[in-house]
């Protein structure tokens, strides 16, 4: 099964931070890179090149971190989890109808960091001793 990587485009002119498959492209599907990429990207899998902007993945990467810290015992089990994401995500909502963009941003990057709790393995671990990502 392939691993799913961040890479940082290796075009000069581009420098974007993308999301690859274990032995995909290098490049990313920008217009600077699409000429060079064209044939690669035909065969290989969609995930290759959904581009995320770098700021945006090292403030999740913060949120994580400030989450553990603050909350070192995430949750018992999968469901307990899961009641953690549904009521961050009744956060979201409330500031999606309610409150600035920036709040919106905020509790998304909460909601994001709650379901990477999960999908880390965070469930039923005290996290005290595991800071690093």
């Amino acid at each position: 099964m392939k691993r799913a990587e961040f890479r940082r485009c290796q075009n000069p002119r581009c420098q974007k931070v993308f999301l690859s498959m274990e032995g995909d492209a290098k490049r990313c599907c920008c217009h600077a890179c699409s000429a060079a990429a064209a044939s690669r990207r035909r065969n290989a899998s969609p995930l290759a090149y959904r581009l995320i902007s770098i700021d945006t993945l090292l403030d999740v990467e913060s949120r994580l971190r400030w989450a553990r810290t603050k909350h070192p015992q995430y949750a018992g089990t999968a469901r307990d989890a899961l009641f953690v994401i549904r009521a961050e995500l009744d956060e979201l909502e409330q500031a999606v109808r309610y409150e600035t963009p920036e709040r919106v941003r905020d509790e998304a990057l909460d909601v994001a960091a709650t379901v990477l709790r999960l999908l880390e393995g965070d469930v039923g671990k005290n996290m005290e001793v595991r800071h690093a990502i």
